[in-house]
């Protein structure tokens, strides 16, 4: 509830699932570290999955439906910019690979 209402969101539940989401994710991404070899399948998912982040980040920012507090949109905003330097980073190493 404390972080919903810094980010102005007004039902804390759709963090509790964008939580649970992030965790699946989180797992997906460890099992496939624990490989001898990355998948090529699951590097190229990671991309995607980081750039619909900061695209839906972009969104959600934007739409002004969504009552956002200032803080809210600058801690998003924020976070989207740490993903695309992930975005960059993973599409330089997996171009380097080839």
């Amino acid at each position: 509830r404390p972080l919903a209402g810094f980010l102005g969101v007004s039902n804390s539940y759709i963090l509790v699932g964008i939580g649970i989401a992030l965790f699946a994710w989180a797992a997906l991404l460890f099992w496939g570290s624990l490989q001898i070899e990355v998948p090529r399948w699951l590097a190229w998912l990671s991309i995607d999955g980081d750039l619909l982040w900061v695209v839906g980040s972009v969104v959600v920012v934007l739409l002004p439906a969504l009552s956002l507090s200032t803080a809210g949109k600058w801690t998003i905003a924020i976070v989207a910019d740490i993903v695309l330097l992930f975005v960059i980073w993973q599409f330089y190493a997996l171009r380097r690979v080839n």
